[in-house]
């Protein structure tokens, strides 16, 4: 069997996780982005509350709404800025690097909220439970044992959390890379927190591409 690279950032670190795990026969190496193989409790609690948000608004309707529920909106967007980033980032107000015009808290959360009002209510939702299901071994194969689903992967793994990520926490992903057998674990410095991985950060970019490009190439 012709083994591949796997790339992923966020939810898409989790999947690069679950593909190695899932499928060992078929991973050659993997690359983790600010995402940990699991999702931690912290990190649920934060997607409740973007659950929350939507069903607070009675035009949501437990999802059966005819028009968007825009105040659920508002509120599920206003709850991600709030952990997109980091709390240096706030106070650094590195907002004005995100995007031209963007001069002043209300900008930066007006930009996020302008990107979730292009979604969806029930998409997002449904992408806000597969990532707080999110664990490699809630299946037949492993049956809830989170190590041996994290020993059985073989590939090579390059682990690259943000030392601010408030979603998946450095420290929960450094724990992962000691379950591996063959892992590189190098965080990224950066006050973008989450986003850092996102293109956000022109440094945080930088390295990435150009640590990607050597553990792919080595």
């Amino acid at each position: 069997m012709h083994k591949g690279q796997v790339v992923g950032y966020s939810m898409g670190a989790m999947q690069a996780f679950q593909w190695a795990a899932q499928y060992p026969a078929a991973v050659d190496r993997f690359v983790a982005i600010c995402g940990t193989a699991r999702t931690a409790e912290h990190n649920q609690l934060f997607l409740d509350s973007l659950r929350a948000a939507f069903c607070a608004d009675a035009a949501f309707n437990n999802g059966d709404y005819e028009s968007p529920p825009l105040r659920g909106f508002e509120a599920f967007a206003t709850i991600y800025a709030s952990w997109l980033t980091s709390q240096r980032f706030f106070a650094r107000r590195l907002y004005r690097q995100v995007g031209p015009g963007i001069e002043d808290l209300d900008g930066f959360v007006a930009l996020v909220k302008a990107f979730f009002m292009r979604h969806d209510a029930n998409d997002l939702l449904a992408m806000a439970a597969t990532w707080r299901a999110g664990d490699p071994s809630a299946n037949d194969i492993y049956r809830g044992d989170f190590a041996r689903a994290m020993r059985a992967i073989s590939a090579r793994g390059l682990i690259m959390p943000c030392d601010t990520d408030l979603y998946f926490r450095a420290e929960d992903s450094e724990a992962d890379a000691a379950l591996l057998s063959d892992c590189e674990f190098e965080p990224i410095r950066s006050d973008f927190g989450h986003a850092a991985g996102g293109g956000f950060d022109a440094a945080a970019v930088r390295l990435l591409n150009a640590r990607i490009r050597r553990f792919l190439e080595n």
